[in-house]
Parts: structure tokens; sequence; C-alpha cells
């Protein structure tokens, strides 16, 4: 079974998914697709501050909310697949030590306060590190 979280186009809703939906059920899918703030059924919350990190945010936010009610009490999500290159090891190891996550762990904004910006930084300028790494390759070994 697999879960399927897609995004209307625009002057659209989740409803241009409407015939989608049974077709993946009966295949043994879930299907996700919320209509974005200010849009659709939700017209009534647009404002001229929406963006497309609003609709980026309606997009996580319905499938955790998804996962939260149907494995989570309401409340907690269940952890995410690990990464198919996990060997399996690893995964075995991870798995006995993963959790539900709180959703509100998602859900609160950071406190930005800019403190991040005055730490000191070193960048490599990206020709140097392709020289650098031509140079590294042309070593005997």
């Amino acid at each position: 079974m697999a879960a399927f979280v897609v995004g209307h186009g625009a002057w659209s809703a989740a409803w241009a998914w409407k015939k989608m939906y049974p077709r993946l059920r009966a295949l043994g899918h879930e299907l996700y697709a919320p209509t974005y703030t200010g849009i659709g059924e939700r017209a009534h919350l647009a404002s001229p501050h929406l963006d497309l990190e609003a609709h980026i945010a309606d997009m996580l936010a319905a499938r955790m909310l998804e996962a939260a009610r149907t494995a989570g009490e309401g409340w907690r999500i269940p952890p995410n697949p690990m990464p198919p290159d996990t060997s399996a090891a690893d995964v075995d190891w991870a798995q006995a030590r993963r959790s539900l996550q709180p959703i509100k762990t998602f859900e609160q904004r950071l406190k930005i306060s800019g403190a991040a910006e005055r730490l000191p930084r070193t960048y490599i300028a990206p020709d140097l590190l392709a020289g650098l790494l031509d140079t590294i390759a042309c070593q005997p070994s």
C-alpha cells in the first residue's frame, strides 16, 4: 500500500482529484489532496499575505494530520519510512527505538533571534572545490 499526497493546480481545489480516490482505494492505496489555504472551500481564508510557503505547509500538514488521525490517537504522527539505502541491520536497530512524534512539534513556529547570523562561517567557493577534487583525483594512490 502506498500513500499519495497530491496538489491541485491554480484556480482549483481538492475536488480536482475526486475521480482518483476510488481508483486508488481499489488498488489498496491512499490519496491525500488538500485544498490550499485561500482557495476552493477554503476561500474564506484568502489574504494578500498568502504565498507558496503557505500552500507547501498545507500539503505537509495534510499528510501529518491524516497520519495522526489514523495511527496516532489524533495527536501523534507515526515515523516516516527509513531511507531505501539503509541497511537491514540499521533499520532493525532504529525501528526498535523509533516512536510516535507529537504533532505540535511540527506545527509550532520557531522564534528566530538572528543569533545564527552572528556565528563564524567558512565557505569553499565551488570552483575552488572542483579544482581541489581534480587535484586529489590525479594523485597516485
